[in-house]
């Protein structure tokens, strides 16, 4: 485990949240914005304006957010490849059901709107409750991920009631930049109380240390050195469990993707060159 010094990000951060792309601002930015429909719904994606070479990459939000959490380190990605960011059913700018997704549907939710978008392969990386829709796609369609990322995994096996979660989230809440607070309330407005305490409930019941060892891509684990939520001895855990997993340490919170995109794009980056030789060797 190696933990890299703080540096300044450049990914094209201003101290505006990025919420304010979607009430119409013009911002500078590599992404823009696109529509499918999916199984009925109108799926909202950002991706990458101009498409790079190679295997594009897929980024799952987690709980009550959006891709909008995510355009920080899309900016990043997106410099050297195709990167998408949909919204999932009943988040962000997506249309969904009535009631909340589970896991695994939320996870052939997002299989199906790959194969409406045309992308047979791709790179996977997902942040905290996307981690558990991440795993369930990296088993179920092994063959259209070349390697899976997992920001801040959750839910940590050994604290995983309600209370214990939500006491890590209030102790994790203060340290992160007012920008994605903000970003957050609109996206919990957008989804609804209801929506809200479901996925709640939904993440709670998952049980992603369950399906880790079936998870046979190579996969990358990152977890912020501060970060009470997924705390060291459950990434530890994390990676133990996964028969091919890598553990690299940041600093920061649960949201090191946010606050720290351009390390994060480094590391991805570099764990992705490294998957890519092996498999050439192999």
């Amino acid at each position: 485990m190696i933990t890299l010094p703080s540096k300044p990000d450049t990914c094209r951060r201003t101290f505006l949240p990025e919420l304010v792309r979607d009430w119409g601002w013009k911002v500078p930015s590599l992404l823009e914005s696109d529509y499918l429909s999916v199984n009925g719904w109108r799926i909202h994606c950002r991706r990458t304006r101009i498409k790079q070479p190679g295997v594009p990459i897929i980024l799952v939000h987690g709980l009550v957010i959006s891709s909008l959490y995510f355009v920080p380190l899309a900016e990043c990605l997106s410099r050297h490849s195709t990167v998408y960011v949909p919204d999932q059913p009943g988040f962000g700018l997506s249309e969904g059901p009535a009631r909340a997704l589970d896991v695994p549907e939320m996870a052939r939710a997002l299989l199906d709107w790959m194969d409406a978008a045309k992308i047979p392969e791709c790179h996977l990386i997902a942040n905290s409750l996307g981690c558990q829709i991440a795993s369930v796609m990296a088993i179920e369609a092994p063959e259209r991920f070349r390697t899976v990322t997992l920001i801040g995994p959750t839910v940590d096996a050994n604290a995983p009631g309600f209370w214990s979660q939500t006491a890590r989230i209030f102790w994790d809440a203060p340290h992160e930049p007012p920008q994605l607070w903000m970003n957050h309330a609109q996206d919990q407005w957008r989804a609804g109380c209801r929506r809200i305490w479901a996925m709640i409930f939904h993440m709670l019941r998952d049980r992603i240390e369950e399906r880790l060892p079936r998870v046979k891509q190579p996969t990358f684990v990152l977890h912020g050195d501060r970060d009470p939520t997924v705390p060291e001895r459950w990434v530890r855990q994390v990676v133990e469990l996964l028969p091919h997993g890598r553990l690299r340490t940041l600093p920061g919170w649960h949201c090191v993707h946010y606050t720290h995109p351009e390390l994060t794009a480094e590391m991805i980056r570099e764990f992705i060159a490294s998957s890519d030789k092996t498999e050439v060797k192999a």
